[in-house]
């Protein structure tokens, strides 16, 4: 089934209220977990939104009504028979609790219908059993004129006014009694067929069989009849009086000397699970119903409707993160701070750090005060450049005199355009490899906190990182798999770390602040709990959906800005797999190449490498939640630069070929020379996506600009030019932040 029928699927939408998860997945069959309460349906071909609807809508009907050990139970009739009935029960309740699909159910069984789902199409309706019948009125209704006969009419009624699980056991143990003396009474009547007319009805029988399906009993006592009146000028008449136990032993050597035929080849169809029936010239013993042809047909044009492209084997389907689990993988600052004061690491790096620290602040805190300055300016900027006058009504005094030359004599009134609220949260990489880099990146943390702290803007400023002890196990017991959870994105090798935020008390801010400086300063981590480890980049971006939207709606954010800043590539995420399930799937050990995501309700297909699923996560991020989303990279070297550079130019839109793309870094290396920055706009889906040199050109602290006597002309421009573009680079992810917010 296509993505896009799947999102206008009706039951999607109306099952928030019954408590039920539907699953679409590589599955054989649908199936319902009883337990996590998860409708898993296979992947079906597109045959339009009312068959879909109409599938899902029939097995969630299951779901919600039918015992879920109902069906397998002996309730002395047979399975098909209590399914027959069952089915139309359901499905009326289904579209009782759900009137949208009352149109959808009858659209989808007149596609169905015209595409002889049923197996009825060119057959005599009367050749059918009870039971076949029945099924054909239940499901396409007035698409079909289906007969039946006085003596059946008691039967029927009773089959469609089940409204209780106990008046569909009743019903169908009636209507398999009922449909195996009418067997009977067939086998009785079929010793009077000629020899002839037996074998012709056998070959019509391997014939239904290899086209159509085998017939029911039922048909093939229509089918003999016919072939009776067809051939009587070539057939030899057989005395009436011929008795039972004769016929059977001809009937049995005829089997016996043919054991390709029909039979055979049904036995070996049901063993193989195609759920084929049983051919008509089989005789059930005494008191069996025929197998229903219909039912066992509907089955067969089903399984052909399973979806076996490869594309779509290898395709999963990622089930969103709840919000709790998005939390649950925050350490909060709280947390952090009393591992903090148990670490000894940090009692001596705090002590050797509270020195200098005042001086860094100091110096820190102009800075700011300078860029808080010309944010302020910029903001008065926009409020005045969209203002408004409107007059009062209230006569101005001082203006009556012109009252003959103008119509302005009333006082009047400037309206200040409001300007928005900002709201800023980052994601800094705490991976091993950023060990040398992070250092300055906590003092650009610190200056974007002052900054945001001074001007009144929310922010939040995570570290995610993952593959070390502190992950939280307690909320994943394993990796592997966890019962219930199947196509769940696996969150188990996230941490956020909670550094600093807008919400913290005065005394936590500066502890915070503080801490940073000391971990900035000693270079190592201050506690186990903030170990460097992996780049869990893809799954913080997953989990970036749910935060930054309870961020905007607690500080009534109007204008997002989300930052990401790594050194590295994330990884293809994990999804749970559910063991259980195996018996289920239409394939195993496919390993999943694409991607069906579905986060803040929006769907969308990521295909290929980790890099485009980073891609595809950022440009939804943008979507859903309005955020402009600025990305930083730190390469570890001029390779690293170079390499990404080239790669950055070559995920643009439209994507040049990657010798065009090699060509356009080389024009933008200048200026990253120059500047040890440079923006690619719109490069992995980011608004803004800076690669910034690593090294000591990240460093906030300024060196003093001296001059000393015997310094030539020369030299003090050259050390003045370094001192102003120190000035510059260093300072670039508030300088962005503040230009990006204004």
């Amino acid at each position: 089934m296509k993505n896009e029928s799947i999102v206008k699927s009706t039951l999607a939408k109306l099952l928030a209220h019954e408590n039920i998860s539907v699953q679409h997945g590589n599955f054989s069959t649908a199936f319902f977990d009883v337990k996590n309460r998860i409708l898993g349906l296979p992947n079906w071909k597109d045959k339009g939104k009312d068959v879909n609807d109409l599938l899902v809508g029939h097995e969630v009907g299951h779901a919600l009504y039918t015992p879920s050990d109902g069906l397998d139970k002996d309730h002395g009739c047979s399975k098909d028979y209590l399914n027959i009935v069952e089915d139309v029960r359901i499905e009326r309740m289904i579209q009782s609790t759900y009137p949208g699909l009352v149109a959808a159910f009858r659209r989808g069984y007149s596609t169905l219908n015209n595409d002889n789902f049923f197996g009825q199409k060119g057959k005599n309706l009367n050749s059918y059993g009870i039971a076949d019948r029945i099924n054909l009125k239940a499901k396409l209704g007035s698409l079909l004129d289906v007969p039946f006969s006085q003596d059946e009419m008691p039967i029927v009624t009773q089959v469609m006014n089940v409204k209780t699980w106990k008046d569909t056991i009743a019903a169908a143990v009636a209507l398999s009694k009922f449909a195996a003396e009418q067997d009977e009474i067939n086998k009785k009547e079929k010793p009077q067929n000629s020899p002839d007319n037996n074998k012709a009805d056998a070959e019509k029988a391997d014939e239904s069989s290899d086209d159509a399906g085998p017939s029911s009993p039922a048909n093939s006592n229509d089918q003999s009849q016919k072939s009776k009146g067809s051939q009587d000028s070539k057939s030899e008449s057989v005395a009436q009086d011929e008795t039972l136990k004769s016929d059977a032993k001809k009937e049995n050597s005829a089997k016996e000397d043919s054991k390709d035929g029909p039979e055979n080849k049904a036995e070996m169809d049901s063993s193989e699970n195609n759920l084929v029936s049983m051919p008509s010239d089989n005789k059930n013993p005494p008191g069996t119903p025929p197998v229903p042809e219909t039912s066992r047909h509907f089955e067969k044009s089903a399984k052909d409707l399973l979806d076996t492209s490869i594309n779509t084997l290898r395709t999963a389907t990622a089930i969103e993160p709840s919000l709790k689990m998005c939390q649950s993988v925050i350490i909060s600052y709280k947390e952090i701070f009393a591992a903090r004061n148990a670490s000894e690491r940090y009692i001596t790096v705090s002590a050797n750090n509270a020195p200098v620290f005042p001086e860094f602040l100091a110096s820190t805190k102009k800075y700011v005060g300078v860029l808080s300055k010309a944010f302020e300016m910029r903001k008065a900027a926009y409020q005045y450049n969209r203002a408004s006058i409107s007059q009062t009504g209230t006569l101005n005094v001082n203006r009556l005199h012109s009252y003959k030359c103008t119509d302005d004599i009333f006082l009047s009134v400037t309206q200040l355009a409001n300007a928005k609220n900002h709201g800023m949260m980052m994601f800094v990489d705490y991976s091993s490899s950023m060990r040398h880099v992070l250092p300055h990146i906590l003092k650009h943390i610190i200056n974007l906190s002052l900054f945001c702290r001074t001007t009144g803007i929310p922010f939040q400023v995570y570290g995610f990182t993952g593959g070390h002890n502190h992950t939280r196990r307690d909320y994943y017991p394993n990796s592997g798999s966890l019962a219930g959870l199947e196509g769940e994105i696996d969150l188990s090798q996230l941490i956020l770390l909670d550094l600093i935020n807008s919400s913290m008390s005065k005394g936590d801010f500066n502890r915070a602040i503080k801490d940073l400086h000391c971990q900035a300063v000693s270079g190592y981590s201050l506690t186990s709990v903030e170990s460097l480890g992996n780049t869990p980049l893809n799954e913080a971006l997953i989990v970036a959906h749910r935060l930054v939207t309870e961020f905007q709606k607690k500080h009534n954010i109007q204008k997002m800005i989300t930052m990401v800043l790594t050194d590295g590539d994330g990884q293809n995420i994990s999804l749970k797999i559910n063991e259980d399930y195996d018996a289920h799937r239409q394939a195993n050990g496919v390993y999943p190449y694409n991607y069906n995501f579905t986060l803040n309700g929006r769907k969308f297909k990521v295909e290929g490498s980790s890099r485009n699923m980073t891609a595809g996560l950022v440009k939804n991020l943008k979507i859903t939640t309005k955020s402009v989303v600025i990305g930083f990279f730190i390469p570890a070297n001029n390779a690293s630069a170079r390499r990404m550079g080239t790669e950055s130019m070559q995920s643009l839109t439209p994507t040049p070929l990657y010798l065009d793309a090699q060509a356009m870094w080389q024009s933008k290396v200048p200026e990253y020379r120059k500047n040890k920055c440079v923006c690619i706009p719109g490069a992995w889906n980011y608004d803004e996506y800076f690669i910034v040199a690593s090294g000591d050109d990240l460093d906030t602290e300024e060196d003093d600009f001296e001059i000393t006597a015997d310094m030539s002309r020369g030299r003090i421009a050259r050390a003045f030019s370094d001192f102003s573009k120190a000035k510059q680079v260093n300072k670039v992810f508030v300088t962005q932040f503040a230009k990006s917010i204004a």
